[in-house]
């Protein structure tokens, strides 16, 4: 996992994306969503409340890794925050295909960076 993230990281279109993402921070919750209308819906609106977490988790590290004196820091809040297509937490110390793992870090990424592009371009511009 560690490898992953680094390697990521030291691509600069993603670790640009990643960094300049318009994600709420924990203190300032996204909008509260219309209530979802079946299980399908309720089920889409916490795999896309979870992607934005994760975005959100891995903006935290990458400011981290760009600007802190520490020899290392701790990505396990990143991967609490990745669920597998299931949308169960991804188990630490299972075997899996490297591919396959990134995979589902990426598709989880790329949902949560179009939920908040998505996001911000709903937001009205104040003055404007």
């Amino acid at each position: 996992f560690n490898s992953l993230l680094q390697t990521h990281f030291a691509i600069p279109q993603f670790r640009d994306a990643i960094l300049l993402a318009p994600v709420p921070t924990d203190e300032q919750p996204a909008e509260t969503p219309v209530p979802p209308l079946d299980a399908g819906d309720a089920a889409k609106a916490l795999s896309e409340r979870t992607a934005v977490q994760l975005v959100r988790e891995l903006q935290k590290l990458f400011v981290l890794m760009t600007i802190s004196n520490r020899r290392h820091v701790d990505p396990s809040p990143v991967m609490q925050k990745l669920l597998d297509a299931s949308g169960n937490p991804v188990a630490v110390g299972n075997q899996q295909d490297v591919s396959e793992f990134k995979n589902i870090l990426l598709a989880r990424v790329e949902e949560g960076l179009a939920a908040v592009h998505a996001r911000a371009s709903d937001t009205p511009v104040e003055g404007g």
